[in-house]
């Protein structure tokens, strides 16, 4: 059976290459990306406001936490619904940002929402209470979730497809094949959130210089793609190639652009909260030695 996909905005593009006077006409309704975050807000919405009537505003979730959140499934909006998700279609730099916002951005606001406490608050209550218990009572279960929230686990379930879908099979794959492409944005936002998950809940004194490893990792696997893609004698992904000189780049030209983007998003970002867990390590060190 054939399927129109043009029926279905998420699977399907302007087969017509983006030109620069179209930028600002490109703006999307992606419905059922636009009703899973609407819904998402609600649901999360409804989840807080529960908690806070039973505990009072900012008890069980911090207002911060809140607006975390919310500003999270913002972040997802700008960079799916927005011309930038067009001009991803074009520039390999832009569709470089698209990532750095998902991964970058969106995930780790995400992540410190604490979306899966007010998903349960939002559950009528007698399914709450089935999950909680079964999550209880289960060691299967148990076993699995600590394998799964383990520090190393975690990040090796972020890098691993984070490299793989830069290689220029499964990149070109994803710029050629809409599917492709939604699966490739879905995998880089649900591995990054987990990742930032595993490193946002734990506040121990280990977990703080463990913290400090897996992001100092990170940076650098983040820097050695990027510092590749800059120092390429030559484009890796042909796709961009007779699209990328209409706005002014040439195709090597705009894969070291967007080089540089991961490079140095990616460094700033992770040495900062890399500083923030070192400062945090320190201060809950001399608070051991002090008592």
């Amino acid at each position: 059976m054939n399927v129109d996909y043009s029926l279905f905005p998420i699977l399907a593009h302007s087969q017509q290459p983006l030109a620069p006077h179209d930028l600002w006409s490109a703006w999307q309704i992606v419905y059922p990306l636009t009703i899973v975050l609407l819904l998402s807000a609600w649901v999360y919405h409804r989840g807080a406001l529960l908690v806070w009537r039973r505990a009072g505003r900012g008890h069980g979730i911090q207002s911060r936490q809140y607006l975390a959140f919310m500003s999270g499934l913002f972040a997802v909006a700008v960079a799916l619904l927005t011309p930038l998700d067009a001009l991803s279609d074009v520039l390999f730099s832009a569709h470089m940002v698209q990532h750095i916002l998902l991964i970058l951005v969106a995930a780790p606001l995400l992540a410190f929402g604490n979306a899966p406490y007010a998903l349960m608050w939002a559950l009528p209550r007698r399914a709450a209470q089935q999950i909680s218990q079964w999550l209880l009572k289960s060691s299967i279960v148990k076993s699995n979730l600590q394998f799964l929230a383990h520090p190393t686990t975690a990040w090796t379930i972020f890098v691993i497809p984070f490299w793989l879908w830069h290689l220029p099979t499964f990149y070109q794959a994803a710029l050629q094949n809409d599917f492709i492409h939604d699966l490739e944005h879905a995998c880089f936002l649900l591995t990054a959130y987990f990742f930032w998950w595993v490193v946002l809940q734990h506040h121990s004194r280990m977990q703080f210089g463990i913290n400090t490893v897996l992001l100092f990792m990170t940076m650098m696997q983040g820097a050695a793609l990027g510092m590749l893609l800059v120092f390429s004698s030559r484009p890796w992904y042909g796709f961009y190639s007779d699209v990328s000189d209409r706005w002014g780049l040439a195709p090597l030209h705009d894969q070291q652009l967007a080089g540089l983007v991961m490079w140095l998003t990616g460094g700033i970002f992770y040495t900062l909260m890399s500083a923030i867990y070192i400062w945090k390590w320190l201060k809950t060190m001399d608070r051991a030695y002090s008592a």
